[in-house]
Protein backbone atom coordinates (compact mmCIF):
# COMPACT_ATOMS: atom_id res chain seq x y z
CA UNK A 1 0.00 0.00 0.00
CA UNK A 2 3.06 2.57 1.09
CA UNK A 3 4.59 2.10 -2.02
CA UNK A 4 1.51 2.69 -4.37
CA UNK A 5 1.14 5.96 -2.15
CA UNK A 6 4.95 6.91 -2.03
CA UNK A 7 4.80 6.20 -6.25
CA UNK A 8 1.59 7.80 -7.48
CA UNK A 9 3.40 11.38 -7.36
CA UNK A 10 6.23 10.32 -9.61
CA UNK A 11 4.27 8.58 -11.78
CA UNK A 12 1.73 10.90 -12.35
CA UNK A 13 4.20 13.69 -12.95
CA UNK A 14 6.44 11.02 -15.39
CA UNK A 15 3.39 10.87 -17.32
CA UNK A 16 1.76 14.27 -17.46
CA UNK A 17 5.42 15.22 -18.94
CA UNK A 18 5.25 12.47 -21.10
CA UNK A 19 1.72 13.16 -22.84
CA UNK A 20 2.68 17.05 -22.78
CA UNK A 21 0.67 18.37 -19.92
CA UNK A 22 3.42 19.17 -17.85
CA UNK A 23 7.16 20.01 -18.67
CA UNK A 24 9.53 18.73 -16.18
CA UNK A 25 13.30 19.22 -16.19
CA UNK A 26 15.10 17.01 -18.33
CA UNK A 27 17.68 15.82 -15.38
CA UNK A 28 13.80 14.78 -13.61
CA UNK A 29 12.70 12.45 -16.17
CA UNK A 30 14.56 9.73 -15.57
CA UNK A 31 15.13 9.68 -11.78
CA UNK A 32 10.80 10.10 -11.80
CA UNK A 33 10.60 6.77 -13.95
CA UNK A 34 13.32 4.87 -12.04
CA UNK A 35 11.47 5.62 -8.64
CA UNK A 36 8.40 4.64 -10.25
CA UNK A 37 9.63 1.37 -11.48
CA UNK A 38 11.61 0.36 -8.60
CA UNK A 39 8.38 1.60 -6.24
CA UNK A 40 6.04 -1.00 -8.30
CA UNK A 41 8.79 -4.06 -8.33
CA UNK A 42 8.91 -3.66 -4.93
CA UNK A 43 5.03 -3.61 -4.40
CA UNK A 44 5.15 -6.96 -6.36
CA UNK A 45 8.13 -8.54 -4.26
CA UNK A 46 5.80 -7.22 -0.80
CA UNK A 47 2.54 -8.82 -2.40
CA UNK A 48 4.30 -12.02 -2.91
CA UNK A 49 6.07 -12.40 0.59
CA UNK A 50 2.49 -11.55 1.95
CA UNK A 51 0.84 -14.54 -0.09
CA UNK A 52 3.67 -16.56 0.99
CA UNK A 53 3.70 -15.87 4.89
CA UNK A 54 -0.11 -15.73 4.79
CA UNK A 55 -0.03 -19.30 3.41
CA UNK A 56 3.02 -20.42 5.31
CA UNK A 57 0.60 -19.38 8.80
CA UNK A 58 -2.55 -21.03 7.83
CA UNK A 59 -0.34 -24.36 7.61
CA UNK A 60 0.57 -24.08 10.64
CA UNK A 61 -2.47 -23.51 12.44
CA UNK A 62 -3.56 -26.49 10.18
CA UNK A 63 -1.31 -28.75 11.59
CA UNK A 64 1.76 -28.23 9.92
CA UNK A 65 1.49 -29.54 5.94
CA UNK A 66 -0.69 -28.87 3.05
CA UNK A 67 -3.93 -31.15 2.73
CA UNK A 68 -3.17 -34.88 0.39
CA UNK A 69 -4.42 -34.50 -2.82
CA UNK A 70 -7.32 -36.95 -2.35
CA UNK A 71 -8.22 -34.34 0.66
CA UNK A 72 -8.37 -31.15 -1.38
CA UNK A 73 -12.15 -31.46 -2.54
CA UNK A 74 -12.97 -31.43 1.74
CA UNK A 75 -14.45 -28.46 3.47
CA UNK A 76 -12.71 -27.41 6.34
CA UNK A 77 -14.81 -24.74 8.06
CA UNK A 78 -13.04 -21.43 9.75
CA UNK A 79 -15.50 -19.92 11.00
CA UNK A 80 -19.77 -19.74 11.16
CA UNK A 81 -21.92 -17.32 12.74
CA UNK A 82 -26.27 -17.26 13.04
CA UNK A 83 -27.45 -13.94 13.24
CA UNK A 84 -28.64 -10.52 11.73
CA UNK A 85 -25.65 -9.63 10.07
CA UNK A 86 -23.81 -6.94 10.53
CA UNK A 87 -21.72 -8.52 13.05
CA UNK A 88 -24.71 -9.75 15.24
CA UNK A 89 -23.93 -13.37 14.52
CA UNK A 90 -23.59 -15.63 17.16
CA UNK A 91 -20.46 -18.13 16.99
CA UNK A 92 -21.90 -21.84 16.00
CA UNK A 93 -18.36 -22.94 14.32
CA UNK A 94 -18.19 -25.75 16.74
CA UNK A 95 -21.96 -26.92 15.63
CA UNK A 96 -21.48 -26.62 12.02
CA UNK A 97 -18.26 -28.69 11.94
CA UNK A 98 -20.17 -30.99 14.14
CA UNK A 99 -22.75 -31.60 11.37
CA UNK A 100 -20.06 -32.23 8.59
CA UNK A 101 -19.68 -35.58 7.40
CA UNK A 102 -16.96 -37.05 5.76
CA UNK A 103 -15.48 -33.28 4.55
CA UNK A 104 -18.99 -32.25 3.34
CA UNK A 105 -21.42 -30.12 4.95
CA UNK A 106 -25.29 -30.56 4.17
CA UNK A 107 -27.89 -29.30 6.24
CA UNK A 108 -31.04 -26.83 6.58
CA UNK A 109 -30.52 -23.66 8.48
CA UNK A 110 -32.53 -22.93 11.13
CA UNK A 111 -32.34 -22.92 15.02
CA UNK A 112 -33.35 -26.53 14.91
CA UNK A 113 -30.50 -27.50 13.02
CA UNK A 114 -27.87 -24.83 14.95
CA UNK A 115 -29.66 -25.90 18.58
CA UNK A 116 -30.11 -22.10 19.10
CA UNK A 117 -32.20 -18.96 18.30
CA UNK A 118 -30.04 -15.57 18.91
CA UNK A 119 -32.56 -13.03 18.07
CA UNK A 120 -35.90 -15.06 18.65
CA UNK A 121 -38.95 -14.22 16.07
CA UNK A 122 -36.27 -12.43 13.45
CA UNK A 123 -35.39 -13.75 10.30
CA UNK A 124 -31.69 -14.67 10.94
CA UNK A 125 -29.20 -16.40 8.33
CA UNK A 126 -26.25 -17.79 8.84
CA UNK A 127 -22.70 -17.03 7.33
CA UNK A 128 -19.97 -19.49 6.73
CA UNK A 129 -16.24 -18.64 6.18
CA UNK A 130 -14.50 -21.59 4.86
CA UNK A 131 -11.82 -23.41 2.98
CA UNK A 132 -11.56 -26.11 0.30
CA UNK A 133 -8.51 -28.17 0.09
CA UNK A 134 -6.25 -25.50 -0.38
CA UNK A 135 -8.60 -22.36 -1.67
CA UNK A 136 -9.00 -20.51 1.44
CA UNK A 137 -11.05 -17.69 1.89
CA UNK A 138 -14.35 -18.86 0.79
CA UNK A 139 -17.61 -17.69 1.84
CA UNK A 140 -21.58 -18.79 2.00
CA UNK A 141 -24.49 -17.34 3.60
CA UNK A 142 -27.85 -19.16 3.68
CA UNK A 143 -31.09 -17.76 5.38
CA UNK A 144 -33.38 -19.35 7.43
CA UNK A 145 -35.12 -22.62 5.89
CA UNK A 146 -32.66 -22.55 3.32
CA UNK A 147 -29.99 -25.56 2.55
CA UNK A 148 -25.95 -25.38 2.73
CA UNK A 149 -24.46 -27.61 0.70
CA UNK A 150 -21.04 -27.70 0.76
CA UNK A 151 -18.47 -28.24 -1.25
CA UNK A 152 -20.67 -26.38 -3.96
CA UNK A 153 -21.15 -27.62 -7.71
CA UNK A 154 -19.78 -31.10 -6.79
CA UNK A 155 -19.13 -33.31 -9.89
CA UNK A 156 -19.59 -36.89 -9.53
CA UNK A 157 -17.63 -39.22 -11.97
CA UNK A 158 -19.56 -41.79 -13.26
CA UNK A 159 -18.03 -45.53 -12.48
Amino acid sequence: MWTGIAGAPSVAAWYLDHINVIQLPTDWKEPLLGIAVGLVVVALIANVMAHWWSSTMRQQRAGGQPRPFAEQGHVTIDYAGYGLSFGQYRNVTERVRDLMKDGELHMRVNEKSLLCDPYRGQYKHLLVLYSQGNDEGKRVEAGDERIVDLPPCRVVEKE
